[in-house]
């Protein structure tokens, strides 16, 4: 706009330049009253040139007025534009912050409940496990202990058969009894004297074995009655062990010490064989043995 009124201005002052120059060419051609009607027009343009003076001068100070106001406004704006982003710079961060913390808090507490529920479930599924186990073993004990009582009552039968020399029938028991119960060392024991009885040696002996393989250091009869079955077979030296060993684990055996002092005469050792007798004495007389009915093969 500024630039638009200061064109028109120079071109009116360029106008008004020129004019006299066109007054002196048009006063040597044309008349007086052709002069004077251009000067009448020159003075109506510098009249008009005088108010758009005053024009320019009016828009300006309007113009000036409003570049001031417009500074003025653009300042204040500033300044409040520096003042609510000092606000903002101070106030924001402590929202931030507090509602920082307020979510690190309510994460804290979600992790904590979570791993709780983690916790819990973990723990209920154990408690849930070992239930089902002791509930499982409790099934399993009155199973095995249904079997074993059976087993027993099958090894009853045996033994009677087995007194009743009805040994067929006994080793037969002793099978079914076997069969439910397999870690039962007297079961094999009383087998391996069903084959003593029968005169098979060697079985017996098998069977002894099994007895003792159950159970090792306390099965003395097991041991004096493979002594007799040795013997039986003339494997002497053997027998002299088994007899050694069941005296080993119970020192008042007096069958142990008289069937050791009669293995002794077939190897022909006197000395250790009466050593033997007279020991066996002495516990016959202590334990008042009625030696007629005490028989010679161990029972269990």
């Amino acid at each position: 706009m500024k630039k638009l009124i200061l064109f028109l201005l120079i071109v009116l002052l360029l106008m008004v330049i020129s004019l006299p120059v066109m007054a002196e060419v048009l006063t040597d051609q044309q008349s007086t009253d052709q002069i004077q009607s251009l000067r009448g027009d020159i003075d109506l343009i510098q009249e008009r040139n005088a108010q758009a003076s005053e024009l320019m001068n009016y828009y300006k100070s309007i113009s000036d007025h409003a570049i001031n106001s417009v500074l003025l406004i653009v300042t204040a704006a500033s300044i409040l534009l520096t003042i609510f982003t000092l606000i903002g710079t101070i106030a924001i961060p402590l929202i931030s912050t507090n509602k920082i913390q307020k979510i690190e808090k309510d994460a804290s507490i979600a992790k904590e409940a979570a791993e709780d529920a983690k916790n819990n479930a973990v723990k209920a599924i154990r408690d849930l496990e070992n239930r089902i186990l002791e509930i499982a073993q409790s099934a399993n004990e009155a199973k095995d202990f249904s079997r074993m009582a059976r087993s027993e009552t099958i090894a009853s039968e045996g033994l009677v058969w087995y007194l009743s020399k009805e040994y067929d029938r006994s080793l037969k028991s002793y099978n079914e009894a076997i069969e439910l119960n397999s870690e039962e060392p007297r079961f094999y024991f009383n087998k391996g004297n069903v084959y003593y009885e029968q005169g098979y040696f060697v079985k017996a002996i098998e069977e002894y074995n099994r007895s003792i393989n159950l159970n090792q250091y306390n099965n003395e009869k097991a041991y004096y009655n493979r002594g007799r079955a040795y013997c039986e077979l003339k494997q002497f030296e053997k027998a002299v062990d088994d007899y050694t060993l069941s005296i080993q684990y119970n020192p008042n055996n007096e069958k142990a010490y008289f069937n050791r002092g009669r293995t002794y005469e077939n190897l022909d050792k006197q000395d250790e064989a009466k050593k033997d007798f007279e020991k066996y004495q002495s516990l016959v007389d202590e334990k008042n043995i009625d030696i007629q009915n005490n028989p010679l093969l161990c029972q269990w």
